[in-house]
Protein backbone atom coordinates (compact mmCIF):
# COMPACT_ATOMS: atom_id res chain seq x y z
CA UNK A 1 0.00 0.00 0.00
CA UNK A 2 1.51 3.27 -0.95
CA UNK A 3 1.42 6.09 1.16
CA UNK A 4 -1.48 8.05 -0.54
CA UNK A 5 -3.85 5.32 0.10
CA UNK A 6 -2.16 5.26 3.99
CA UNK A 7 -2.84 8.81 4.39
CA UNK A 8 -6.12 8.69 2.41
CA UNK A 9 -7.39 6.02 5.20
CA UNK A 10 -6.38 7.94 7.96
CA UNK A 11 -7.70 10.88 7.23
CA UNK A 12 -11.08 8.53 7.02
CA UNK A 13 -10.96 8.16 10.57
CA UNK A 14 -13.45 9.79 11.51
CA UNK A 15 -14.68 8.09 14.84
CA UNK A 16 -13.23 5.74 17.86
CA UNK A 17 -15.70 2.90 16.71
CA UNK A 18 -14.13 3.44 12.73
CA UNK A 19 -10.45 3.38 14.63
CA UNK A 20 -11.32 -0.14 16.56
CA UNK A 21 -12.43 -1.55 13.68
CA UNK A 22 -9.37 -0.93 11.57
CA UNK A 23 -7.25 -2.27 15.02
CA UNK A 24 -9.88 -5.71 15.51
CA UNK A 25 -8.99 -5.97 11.86
CA UNK A 26 -5.59 -6.30 11.87
CA UNK A 27 -6.01 -8.35 14.74
CA UNK A 28 -7.68 -10.70 13.02
CA UNK A 29 -5.92 -11.12 10.10
CA UNK A 30 -2.22 -11.53 12.00
CA UNK A 31 -1.47 -8.16 10.85
CA UNK A 32 -1.49 -7.11 14.29
CA UNK A 33 2.29 -8.05 14.28
CA UNK A 34 3.29 -5.04 12.34
CA UNK A 35 1.59 -2.79 15.21
CA UNK A 36 3.70 -4.80 17.83
CA UNK A 37 7.04 -4.35 16.26
CA UNK A 38 5.89 -0.62 16.04
CA UNK A 39 5.12 -0.49 19.65
CA UNK A 40 8.28 -2.09 20.70
CA UNK A 41 11.08 0.40 18.83
CA UNK A 42 9.13 3.33 19.57
CA UNK A 43 8.11 3.27 23.09
CA UNK A 44 10.45 3.08 26.11
CA UNK A 45 9.65 2.96 29.84
CA UNK A 46 10.44 5.65 32.05
CA UNK A 47 13.32 3.50 32.91
CA UNK A 48 14.35 3.36 29.74
CA UNK A 49 14.02 7.06 28.40
CA UNK A 50 16.19 7.90 30.72
CA UNK A 51 19.36 6.43 28.93
CA UNK A 52 18.05 9.05 26.16
CA UNK A 53 17.80 12.05 28.50
CA UNK A 54 20.35 11.08 30.25
CA UNK A 55 19.14 11.78 33.76
CA UNK A 56 19.00 10.14 37.31
CA UNK A 57 15.81 8.66 38.30
CA UNK A 58 14.58 11.73 40.43
CA UNK A 59 15.72 13.58 37.36
CA UNK A 60 13.12 12.36 34.97
CA UNK A 61 10.83 11.74 37.97
CA UNK A 62 11.17 15.80 38.33
CA UNK A 63 11.08 16.58 34.30
CA UNK A 64 7.64 14.57 34.54
CA UNK A 65 5.96 16.19 36.56
CA UNK A 66 6.83 19.84 35.15
CA UNK A 67 5.83 18.30 32.14
CA UNK A 68 8.80 18.30 30.20
CA UNK A 69 8.62 14.99 29.26
CA UNK A 70 5.23 13.84 28.59
CA UNK A 71 4.27 10.56 28.30
CA UNK A 72 2.83 9.25 24.81
CA UNK A 73 0.62 6.56 27.05
CA UNK A 74 -0.57 6.87 30.70
CA UNK A 75 -2.85 4.58 32.73
CA UNK A 76 -3.54 3.58 36.79
CA UNK A 77 -3.12 5.68 39.72
CA UNK A 78 -0.25 6.18 41.96
CA UNK A 79 2.51 3.29 42.41
CA UNK A 80 1.00 0.97 39.54
CA UNK A 81 0.62 3.67 36.85
CA UNK A 82 2.33 2.90 33.80
CA UNK A 83 3.50 5.53 31.27
CA UNK A 84 4.79 5.05 28.09
CA UNK A 85 7.27 7.49 26.28
CA UNK A 86 7.46 8.14 22.64
CA UNK A 87 11.26 7.67 21.76
CA UNK A 88 11.36 10.47 19.43
CA UNK A 89 10.48 12.65 22.31
CA UNK A 90 12.76 11.40 25.13
CA UNK A 91 15.60 12.04 22.18
CA UNK A 92 14.39 15.38 21.50
CA UNK A 93 14.38 16.27 25.24
CA UNK A 94 17.49 15.07 26.30
CA UNK A 95 19.36 17.10 23.26
CA UNK A 96 17.59 20.46 24.13
CA UNK A 97 18.05 19.37 27.99
CA UNK A 98 21.82 19.30 27.31
CA UNK A 99 21.98 22.67 25.16
CA UNK A 100 20.23 24.06 27.93
CA UNK A 101 22.17 23.22 31.27
CA UNK A 102 24.14 26.34 32.57
CA UNK A 103 28.08 26.08 32.07
CA UNK A 104 30.35 26.58 34.69
CA UNK A 105 32.22 29.54 34.11
CA UNK A 106 36.23 28.31 33.56
CA UNK A 107 38.51 29.51 36.49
Amino acid sequence: MDKDKINTLINELDSQESFDYLLETMNKSKKIDFLHHWLHENLLTRHEARKYTDQSDNGIRQSILNHLLIPFFSKGEKQGKVRLFLKKDAIQYGKEKRQNVPRKPES
